[in-house]
């Protein structure tokens, strides 16, 4: 079965012509103009495609739809969505929370190589966990410990996000953190 190539102007098929297999496929071409864009979420449709790739328009069934009310937002979960490997769209109207796979979809997840969860607080990153047997347990560090400073930056220089991008580092790389009173050198390697 073939896929209709959209011109501007073009109206989408009938969802219920989307391909089984890949799941959902239902056409390619047409634009991304606000209009377009529109139409296609009212369908359930939306475009998916790699940056070289001409626009590819999905329809997949079943679509993952949750309701707010119904969702327990898991540490995993809160992972999976900061991850930036799925469009999430809070439908207020419909009340639903729609996860749309995206174009950072089947890059490998480098979410964490540390080993460790760390948040901000007053002067420093406080580490909230550390996984057993990472690079963050390795090095002798501990929940409740706080970082001072990452790569020779002090943490009032860095962002949550900038510190965050340090602990994401290539496999091997090494991570110099300054505590308070102490330091600890990270060598960052995939935890999956």
């Amino acid at each position: 079965m073939t896929i209709p190539w959209l011109d501007a102007d073009d109206p989408f098929p009938p969802v219920d012509r989307a391909l089984v297999e890949p799941n959902g496929l239902l056409a390619a071409g047409g634009d991304l103009s606000p209009e377009r864009l529109l139409d296609a979420y009212a369908r359930g449709i939306f475009p998916w495609f790699n940056e070289d790739d001409p626009v590819l328009w999905w329809s997949p069934d079943p679509r993952m739809v949750l309701f707010p009310r119904d969702v327990h937002v898991s540490r995993s979960l809160r992972r999976t969505i900061r991850s930036g490997r799925f469009t999430v769209t809070f439908d207020y109207g419909r009340q639903r929370l729609i996860f749309e796979p995206n174009a950072d979809f089947a890059k490998p997840d480098v979410w964490d190589r540390a080993g460790l969860w760390i948040n901000r607080t007053g002067d420093g990153f406080e580490i909230k966990d550390v996984v057993a047997g990472g690079p963050a347990a390795a090095a002798g560090l501990h929940a409740g410990d706080i970082i001072v400073s990452l790569d020779g930056k002090t943490a009032k220089e860095l962002s949550l996000a900038d510190a965050r991008k340090l602990l994401k580092g290539a496999p091997g790389t090494k991570v110099n953190v300054g505590l308070r009173g102490a330091q600890a050198v990270l060598v960052l390697r995939d935890l999956i």
